[in-house]
């Protein structure tokens, strides 16, 4: 089940009503914007995933939007190669739809700023999908200057509730690094590449569950000098630490990045990482 947040003007080109308090969206995607434009004499329907940004661009014409969002998102998503039971399962979630107001300022200002690209980057005879593409691989400051394409993936990619229930303990923040045996090793690897296809999917699996578990932000020091290290981003299938000292920021790859004295909770993770990655 998910909700579909309509602007006012197109809740009244629907004729549908929205639903003042929506449940929860149980797809990965979270909620989804939409909202109608213009290119030329062509109309079509902008839907913006809110968590992650992702967009895709579907026709205006029909009413059954639910539906034309759910064949582009297909196809968007096997554009990103992402593997088909990934696909399927969330796409399933997206039987049930619920019709909603808008409710994300910041939603909708990043859809403008879409719209607003589109006519930059529209070539002659590019379809929908393409469009789509285009504005998922540009960088957006509503998702901390990622890539929506990016976010999307690593959403996806998260293990359900059920596979993490299974994912070992964490532990608080000790002194020492706890010594891990060969079998919570091999857990934690299930945990992280379960349903992983290649290397690009492992990678992305590893960096979910890192931000799942490591307790950020953290302290720590970088030649001598104490920076905060705030997030964990996926660049070029290499998991960074986006490290902090006043103004300044600085990507760090995670293999090389010193952990502090006192380590913060979740780091066994960061220790399976580095021994699987070796």
């Amino acid at each position: 089940m998910f909700t579909l947040r309509c602007t006012q003007k197109l809740l009244t080109h629907l004729k549908v009503r929205p639903k003042a308090s929506p449940l929860a969206s149980t797809t990965k995607l979270g909620d989804w914007y939409a909202n109608t434009f213009n290119l030329g004499r062509e109309r079509f329907v902008l839907c913006v995933s809110e968590p992650t940004l992702l967009p895709v661009v579907v026709p205006a014409a029909g009413a059954d939007l639910a539906s034309k969002l759910k064949v582009g998102l297909r196809e968007t998503l096997e554009a990103l190669t992402l593997p088909k039971a990934i696909i399927d399962a969330e796409l399933a979630e997206m039987d049930e739809v619920t019709f909603a107001k808008t409710a994300n300022r910041v939603v909708l200002g990043s859809m403008n700023e879409f719209q607003f690209t589109i006519d930059f980057i529209r070539k002659p005879k590019m379809s929908r999908l393409e469009m789509g593409l285009e504005l998922a691989n540009l960088i957006w400051g509503a998702i901390d200057y990622a890539k929506p394409r990016e976010a999307a993936v690593a959403a996806l990619s998260r293990p359900s509730p059920a596979k993490l229930r299974s994912v070992p303990n964490v532990s608080v923040a000790t002194t020492k690094p706890k010594v891990m045996t060969t079998d919570e090793y091999e857990e934690m690897v299930e945990a992280a590449t379960v349903d992983a296809y290649g290397e690009a999917e492992q990678e992305t699996g590893w960096h979910c569950m890192l931000e799942e578990n490591l307790q950020m932000p953290f302290e720590t020091e970088v030649l001598g000098v104490t920076v905060q290290v705030q997030k964990l981003d996926l660049v070029d299938l290499d998991i960074v630490a986006v490290c902090r000292r006043g103004q300044h920021r600085q990507a760090i790859p995670l293999l090389d990045l010193p952990m502090p004295k006192s380590r913060p909770s979740g780091a066994q993770w960061l220790d399976a990482y580095r021994r699987w990655k070796r």
